[in-house]
């Protein structure tokens, strides 16, 4: 009976102490909620003047929780103290720091972190907004921020407003007024008080609202904002006017050049990839002595990114000095990977031969790789591609035959690199006809690159294709503007096709393979034939972009005609 006792005794103990610590939580099952929490009630009431409350409550119609706090809630203008929000049952409760400033309206937007307990549906942009003086604060701005180059949106930008209007004002100062963009880049400053304001976005990679980091995105405008009232939903006959002010994201050109990273790719490659584009770049092998010319460089398009393809015999270490101008970037140290040994193939002829120390040595050929695969559009130049660049070949050795009355012809051409910085793209200049086969024939040793290696016999055969397997599209283009304008004709996944500055008013692309395309056009405002991002001290905007507000839809043997005003 004793042990009976005490173990009545022991569970009722347990008993009392889960009841103390049990936590309201939402009856399960029912039905599947389809609607986001509704506010029942407010203390003190939203929008409430002469505001003294340490803590408002807002009780919901159904258990709530919150999502994403951190990322969504936005105080403007921001508080001695970030209030404290928590969640509980059916209410949501914010507790308030001990002073705020007098004669202030705040907002305290919470986006979409007020969600349902079983479902998560968020209530959507949710804010209180109270006012510590005798008025309420009415003003606003709206506006949308999307990407300066291809016109995409993104959630969570900080649009920022400043009383201080100096331009240094975003780079050492938090703002005033802060809202946060929705993710189709629309944003809404409300509840702001009369006067001139700076506008600033910021992509704030470190959260503390001061645009300090190289790689943050950045937007402005170039003139001070005035706020206006927001414009009622019944003023049919337009009285009010709602202040609207889109911006354009970038990121600007880093201040100083410098290396970003640096990659071995093989044993006599190596890329290096620079904060800015590079110009009058020169390297110094500093743990050795070194030919004057111990590596053949080339650059991306965007002279951005340095290929260094080492020439010269080296080390597995080196050191290289990197001097941009006559001033020393960086010094950079590769650690080069071992070239793979491959058996040499003997033939049979030289397989009793007693072979030198150097006809034993591994022989590396030239990869020559064509873009005439079986076949190839008409219209297109016949292509031979290399894995390294090339030095020297002999024209006269490269051949190209057409088939005729089941005869290669060979026919007259003029070859050239398509790139003469890295001259790994050699292109016949010549004009193939249709439904036609053609043959390439190269013997051994014409090609020569940067390392003295040479090419195998290359022997290509491919068959054009037929005209009626594409459409043609005309593009009339109305600009009124005086500045240069380029034309970009792009596919689903963004590749420039064609780029062209536009000169009159109509562009023929007459071969398109069947598919949908885009259309792009870039403001040249400065001529050099590319955009060009912005400057934020230096007032310089990005370039502005437009894109054809429809896709264009291209079948075979069809012509299309489309109009664009921009």
């Amino acid at each position: 009976m004793k042990f009976h006792h005490t173990n009545i005794f022991f569970l009722a103990v347990l008993s009392l102490i889960f009841s103390a610590c049990a936590t309201v939580v939402p009856p399960a099952g029912g039905p599947v909620d389809t609607t986001p929490p509704v506010p029942l009630s407010f203390i003190p009431n939203n929008k409430t003047t002469n505001f003294k409350a340490k803590k408002i409550v807002i009780k919901f119609d159904e258990y709530i929780e919150l999502k994403a706090l951190n990322s969504q809630m936005v105080v403007s203008p921001s508080m001695p103290k970030e209030p404290e929000v928590v969640a509980q049952g059916k209410k949501l409760i914010i507790n308030l720091p001990d002073s705020l400033d007098k004669d202030v309206t705040y907002t305290i937007f919470l986006g979409n972190a007020v969600v349902n307990f079983k479902e998560g549906l968020p209530l959507q942009h949710f804010q209180y907004v109270l006012s510590t003086g005798s008025t309420m604060d009415s003003l606003m701005i709206l506006g949308t921020v999307k990407n300066a180059f291809n016109l995409k949106t993104e959630e969570g930008l900080i649009v920022m407003l400043y009383k201080n209007t100096a331009d240094s004002t975003p780079l050492l100062h938090r703002p005033y007024y802060i809202s946060k963009t929705y993710a189709n880049g629309e944003y809404k400053l409300e509840n702001i008080s009369p006067g001139k304001y700076l506008m600033f976005v910021l992509k704030d990679l470190n959260s503390n609202y001061i645009y300090d980091q190289p790689a943050e995105e950045i937007a402005f405008v170039d003139s001070l904002v005035i706020p206006a009232p927001e414009k009622p939903a019944n003023d049919s006959l337009n009285l009010f006017n709602t202040v609207k002010v889109d911006f354009f994201l970038f990121k600007e050109l880093e201040k100083r050049q410098g290396i970003n990273r640096k990659i071995v790719l093989k044993e006599n490659k190596i890329e290096l990839d620079f904060k800015r584009p590079t110009h009058d770049l020169s390297m110094e092998l500093l743990n050795i002595p070194s030919e004057s010319q111990w590596y053949y460089p080339v650059y991306s398009t965007e002279k951005d990114t340095l290929t260094v393809w080492i020439t010269a015999k080296v080390p597995d270490t080196i050191d290289v000095k990197v001097t941009e101008a006559n001033v020393v970037i960086d010094t950079v140290r590769f650690v080069l990977k071992k070239a793979e040994k491959k058996p040499l193939n003997i033939s049979r002829k030289n397989k009793n031969e007693n072979l030198t120390q150097d006809s034993a040595k591994t022989i590396v050929k030239i990869a020559v790789k064509a873009n005439a695969v079986g076949t190839l559009d008409f219209f297109r130049k016949p292509t031979l591609n290399f894995n390294t660049p090339i030095k020297t070949f002999s024209s006269e050795k490269i051949q190209l035959f057409k088939l005729k009355d089941s005869i290669f012809q060979r026919i007259p051409t003029n070859l050239s690199f398509s790139d003469e910085n890295s001259k790994m793209n050699l292109e016949f200049n010549v004009n193939l006809e249709e439904s036609t086969t053609y043959k390439i024939f190269i013997k051994d040793s014409v090609f020569f690159d940067v390392f003295n290696n040479t090419n195998d016999t290359v022997d290509i055969k491919f068959t054009t294709t037929k005209k009626r397997n594409y459409g043609s599209l005309k593009l009339t283009v109305k600009n009124q503007d005086s500045i240069p304008m380029i034309v970009q004709l792009m596919n689903e996944k963004d590749v420039v096709l064609y780029q062209n500055v536009l000169i009159d008013s109509v562009l023929n692309y007459p071969y398109l393979l069947p598919g949908t395309y885009k259309m792009k056009a870039i403001r040249d405002k400065n001529g050099n034939g590319k955009w060009d991002t912005g400057n934020y001290l230096q007032r310089i905007l990005p370039e502005r972009v437009y894109f054809l507000g429809t896709s264009i839809n291209i079948r075979p043997n069809w012509d299309v005609e489309q109009k664009w005003e921009l």
